[in-house]
């Protein structure tokens, strides 16, 4: 990571023009007319990136594998035995090991979204904020809201009682998106919305790194971001090592713990949309992975896997983005995975209480002492097709509609002007009555 850092902030060719020319169009239209600072062999303004849509996909898969082999083994973790994890405590379960990395998909959501936020911004009006809080709100608000309500007062295995106030403190915490902040609000309801509230308060302070960028040129702010969660998460890893506790949630959990790993998307972005040399591409992206697993076997060092993840994710994009024309895109699985990475969002929104209800209902019947764990991480695998459905008619009726509700809203308030095209944030999604054939065929 030192070599990255000293690589990033020495190296002019990564910083040309670093400040944030994005902020007036003619700056912009200079930036996209200097031909020999093209670096990608995709084309900026052309739209939808293609490759996001299967990193989505690759993404919600492993988060789902993760959430399904948890709730059939009990736990999802490895277990710690003093500084390291206790590999024969799961000795009986080595071929899904892997599956414990499925909570990373996160790390990649949130530089997916970085990069997605950023490059919208860079082609909307200029410093048109009010336009981009519009699109982020109807992007992942009412979708939210909706799952939320249901999972609240309907679903059998999730909803609340309302039998003391705490229960209405739950929902107004996880209405106004602070529920990442509490440990008593965490994990409930539906555990996966916590990354939802923190990407909320991510999307609230992205004015203020604009702000910074402006000051400082993103160089500065880079280093800055990187220094303050290197510091967070350090600390955090020497106190719960240190006390065997864990550091408060408001702390671990606060956006601006995970501010340098959904902002160096937003890095990835500006310098594709600029046609500046790509950053990341220096270290192979293999190398941040294998300091991801690592990490996450050591105590000390666990609470930087994440931030390893992230790392990874923001190579293998840059990467993606030089070596675009050699993606082989027209085969089977990058067709599913592209209509996965499509309704993902509601996919996260909606699998875990699923599979919680499953698990509610196999417990319920005495299934799960029939049989041994792996039976029974294959039986939470098979809900995959249903899930998925489920996911897909969701993404279709309720979240596509939210987003095309944000868009005419948009431009209305500004009484002229397109409907804002999609970067890879905003999926094309099917024509009415032709969604069953997507959803099978892609």
């Amino acid at each position: 990571m030192v070599g990255w850092l000293v690589d990033f902030i020495f190296v002019p060719s990564l910083w040309q023009g670093t400040q944030p020319s994005a902020f007036t169009f003619n700056d912009r239209k200079n930036a996209a007319s200097v031909s020999n600072l093209t670096y990608s062999l995709m084309e900026p303004n052309k739209g939808h990136i293609r490759f996001l849509d299967q990193i989505r996909g690759i993404a919600i898969l492993a988060v789902f594998v993760y959430h399904a082999f948890g709730a059939a083994w009990g736990c999802s973790e490895i277990p710690w035995n003093h500084w390291f994890r206790s590999m024969e405590a799961v000795k009986n379960l080595n071929i899904f090991l892997p599956l414990v990395f499925g909570w990373t998909g996160v790390a990649v959501f949130f530089v997916v979204s970085g990069f997605c936020v950023h490059m919208s911004y860079l082609k909307s009006s200029p410093d048109d904020l009010r336009g981009f809080f519009i699109r982020r709100f109807f992007r992942i608000y009412p979708p939210y809201l909706l799952a939320l309500f249901v999972f609240t007062f309907l679903w059998p295995s999730t909803r609340l009682t309302f039998h003391s106030f705490f229960d209405w403190i739950q929902v107004g915490s996880h209405v106004g998106l602070i529920h990442n902040l509490n440990k008593n609000t965490f994990f409930q309801i539906n555990p996966s919305f916590w990354s939802i509230a923190v990407e909320a308060q991510l999307y609230l302070i992205y004015p203020l790194l604009l702000l910074i960028v402006r000051r400082i040129g993103w160089q500065r702010a880079t280093v800055g971001l990187c220094v303050l969660e290197i510091t967070m998460r350090g600390t955090a890893g020497i106190y719960e090592t240190a006390t065997a506790k864990q550091i408060s949630t408001w702390f671990m959990y606060s956006p601006l713990c995970y501010w340098f790993s959904w902002g160096i998307g937003a890095i990835v972005a500006d310098a594709y949309f600029h046609r500046r040399k790509l950053p990341f591409l220096s270290v192979k992206p293999f190398f941040w992975l294998l300091l991801g697993v690592g990490t996450y076997f050591v105590k000390p060092f666990v609470t930087f896997t994440f931030f390893f993840f992230a790392l990874f994710t923001a190579a293998l994009i840059s990467k993606l983005l030089r070596d675009d024309r050699k993606i082989p895109y027209q085969n089977v699985l990058f067709d599913h995975l592209r209509i996965v990475g499509m309704c993902s969002y509601s996919m996260y929104l909606l699998h875990q209480p699923l599979l919680i209800s499953l698990l509610i209902f196999l417990q319920d019947h005495k299934v799960n002492m029939h049989f041994q764990p792996v039976v029974l991480v294959l039986i939470f695998f098979s809900t995959y097709p249903i899930v998925l459905a489920v996911s897909w008619i969701y993404f279709r009726y309720c979240e596509t509609p939210s987003i095309a509700l944000g868009k005419k809203l948009l431009n209305k308030t500004r009484g002229f002007g397109p409907v804002d095209k999609g970067v890879g944030d905003v999926p094309p999604v099917v024509k009415t009555g032709g969604w069953l054939r997507g959803f099978l065929v892609g």
